[in-house]
């Protein structure tokens, strides 16, 4: 069977608290339902449940710009809180309405979700357009196209804890600094 994105969290979850406890505690208590029914709206969609349900558990990490611990998805992303989802889904759609509609579902497309973002203002994002790429998680490139990585939040959140857990390799290798969960990128190498 299947584990659901919930699963696969509450797992992140536990490993959060043993060893990267400031991490873990940076972590918002769960969204409202009014917070979470005003993202779908302003993103014109219903929702995804994996979404809902991540969003049941937590709303995502308070914005701290210089706060090293929020960093701690993949490649160093910080989880949304469903308003600022909402700001940085408002925020992109405006900036695709100035640009070549061949840029739309390259650059950015109105019914992706922003679930996290980074410092380098890329995201990562759920495809909310229907059809068979409804619920797959991508990443926005703010200076070059988007790409769809998972097929689901539950797959996302299965390579996280593999690459947690030391049984999937990644690029960015997850090390513990003062507790925080941080994402070292590739060593390059000098000639």
């Amino acid at each position: 069977m299947r584990q659901t994105s919930l699963a696969h969290w509450t797992e992140i979850d536990r490993w959060l608290a043993t060893y990267a406890p400031a991490s873990r505690a940076v972590l918002l208590p769960p969204a409202s339902a009014e917070d979470v029914f005003q993202l779908g709206q302003a993103v014109g969609v219903e929702l995804s449940g994996e979404l809902v349900q991540l969003y049941a558990l937590h709303n995502g990490v308070a914005q701290a710009e210089a706060d090293v611990r929020a960093y701690f998805y993949p490649k160093n992303y910080r989880p949304l809180p469903a308003q600022e989802a909402i700001q940085r889904h408002r925020v992109l759609s405006d900036l695709l309405a100035g640009v070549d509609d061949e840029m739309v579902g390259y650059w950015w497309h109105p019914l992706w979700v922003p679930i996290a973002d980074h410092v380098t203002a890329d995201a990562l994002f759920i495809d909310h357009r229907p059809g068979p790429s409804f619920g797959q998680v991508g990443t926005f490139d703010h200076e070059d196209s988007a790409k769809i990585k998972w097929s689901s939040l539950s797959d996302f959140f299965a390579s996280m804890r593999k690459q947690l857990e030391g049984t999937e390799e990644s690029r960015y290798k997850p090390t513990i600094v003062d507790g925080s969960l941080i994402w070292r990128p590739p060593v390059k190498k000098r000639i």
